[in-house]
């Protein structure tokens, strides 16, 4: 793990300044393809509390422009919590009738508890702790998440042996700083005192290659995916976790 995003000064150094140079649009092109990944999970939450759902929280909201899409779809008021008052203000300029509080996802000021829903998506690869992360999220009433699953032999081999030789990847580069596959993202989520009423693993996008190296790999995985999609999935990664949760309190 990068040292240089396990302190909380340093980590929002980071999205302050170099996570802005290297995703610039703050991954807006992405917002459409997490709401149609997510909105069957968040109409559940409205079938599990109709009329209840007022506001909504995204933790590590960035552009919040999904915020924008979820609060306005569930007819809610939308709260964006983000580290870098930089992206805050962008997200303000981008976004119409939401709130914002800058914060560290594992310092959260406000009483979710309050909360009829909380949101993070491509969020918990980049805090330093997830487990304690999600811990502080038990006293929300409804979580739903997007995990990217990114772990696989062929792709954590590939991952280890250019962190080995000391050739950038681009998970750290963009701040990621763990890597689940389906089982160890269920378990993350379970210890940390969360209940799962529902999820689901799907396919997240084609990574697009340059080199023919990269295209050879490419190739290879959507062929893989095409005959054998649980065994691309052990193998590749490239898939999320999507996922509906609550505090289990033992009922």
């Amino acid at each position: 793990m990068p040292a240089i995003l396990t302190r909380a000064k340093t980590l929002r150094h980071f999205y302050e300044r170099d996570y802005l140079t290297m995703h610039p649009d703050l991954d807006v092109g992405d917002v459409q393809l997490k709401f149609e990944a997510l909105r069957g999970l968040i109409d559940q939450t409205l079938t599990r509390n109709p009329g209840r759902i007022k506001q909504v929280f995204e933790i590590g909201c960035g552009s919040g422009t999904l915020l924008q899409r979820v609060s306005d779809h569930v007819k809610a008021q939308g709260i964006g919590v983000d580290i870098s008052a930089s992206i805050l203000a962008q997200a303000k300029r981008m976004t119409t009738g939401l709130s914002f509080v800058q914060a560290n996802a594992e310092r959260l000021p406000l009483a979710l508890e309050r909360c009829d829903l909380v949101l993070f998506a491509d969020l918990v690869e980049h805090v330093p702790h997830p487990k304690q992360f999600l811990e502080g999220l038990r006293s929300a009433k409804q979580i739903v998440m997007l995990v990217p699953l990114e772990s696989g032999w062929i792709a954590d081999a590939i991952h280890y042996y250019r962190r080995l030789v000391g050739k950038p990847t681009t998970r750290e580069t963009c701040g990621h700083l763990h890597r689940w596959n389906r089982g160890t993202a269920l378990r993350l989520i379970r210890s940390a005192g969360l209940r799962l009423l529902a999820f689901e693993v799907r396919k997240w996008k084609w990574t697009q290659y340059t080199t023919w190296r990269g295209r050879l790999y490419g190739d290879l995985s959507k062929t893989l995916y095409r005959a054998w999609p649980w065994l691309h999935q052990r193998l590749f990664g490239g898939y999320a976790l999507l996922a509906l949760c609550r505090a289990d309190r033992g009922d």
